[in-house]
């Protein structure tokens, strides 16, 4: 590969046509790849079969026509929290929130949240404006001071402007709970347990092989990644699209492959594969 590399930059011509033709390759490959069914990487694993494209679809046609109830001054915070706003709203998307013993479901995107109970879902967009975060501590019937990280926020919606808190205890055993009056169906949540692993279609053995990488180690940092990040997941859907890059500082250069979770947000993860020592990371954001 090395010297494949050194060759096409001293022959520019050679180069561009290099590129074409592995640019039809790649093409081809994303055409063909809706006709490949993702291998899971383990028994019992199954790859995703919904097609993300068409839920997105809808769910930004739902949010855009919550959004429009929102003054346009609200848009604006929005497209300008400052760190710790934008801290919060991850916070809130990463987790689903659940009350009557779990009969009562919230979720978060960036524009909206989602109530549902009895199979009834309520969407509502939201504006946070405001927040400043305190540690407590309180005192045990046992004796022992427990802190918990408590932030407070304002929010705005179509209805009206609602103070909010997110009290997270800083103790092991303790669950986070979301308290605020523009919820519809409850006025606290508790932070859901996470689901556990979560199913990966990656592709079949063939392109694997063709890269050098092991469907084990894909799998692997997908969950790793969406257990710290996104714990509600439960399904991790490759697009069927692949980007090379060869501009590394080893010349090997790196593929990378796009997915989307099923979480309330959809979203959208990077696993990159360097093709010099076959290593697998995962980014945030996809095309």
């Amino acid at each position: 590969m090395k010297e494949i590399i050194r060759v096409l930059k001293g022959h520019r011509r050679l180069a561009l046509w290099t590129a074409a033709v592995m640019l039809a390759i790649v093409a081809g490959s994303v055409a063909r790849c809706r006709a490949i069914h993702p291998s899971s990487a383990s028994s019992g694993e199954a790859g995703a079969a919904a097609e993300p494209d068409a839920m997105d679809s809808q769910q930004q046609s739902d949010e855009d026509e919550a959004d429009a109830r929102l003054p346009e001054a609200a848009l604006a915070l929005r497209a300008s929290y400052p760190d710790g706003t934008r801290q919060l709203v991850s916070l809130l998307t990463a987790h689903e929130w659940t009350a009557l013993s779990e009969t009562l479901t919230l979720s978060f995107s960036e524009r909206c949240m989602r109530e549902t109970r009895e199979g009834t879902t309520t969407l509502t967009a939201y504006v946070i404006t405001a927040t400043s975060t305190k540690t407590t501590r309180e005192t045990t019937e046992t004796g022992e001071v427990v802190e918990s990280k408590v932030t407070t926020f304002s929010i705005e919606t179509p209805d009206g402007s609602y103070i909010g808190t997110l009290t997270q205890p800083q103790f092991d055993g303790g669950t986070a709970t979301l308290s605020c009056d523009a919820f519809t169906n409850a006025k606290t949540y508790d932070m859901a347990e996470p689901s556990g692993r979560i199913s990966v279609g990656v592709p079949d053995d063939s392109w694997c092989d063709s890269v050098g990488c092991k469907k084990e180690d894909i799998v692997e940092a997908i969950n790793d990644y969406a257990s710290a990040h996104y714990p509600t997941a439960t399904s991790a859907t490759w697009l069927c699209t692949a980007y090379f890059d060869y501009s590394t500082d080893d010349g090997m250069g790196s593929v990378q492959l796009v997915y989307a979770l099923d979480n309330q947000a959809s979203t959208h993860l990077t696993v990159t594969i360097n093709l010099s020592d076959k290593t697998v990371s995962v980014s945030e954001g996809g095309n």
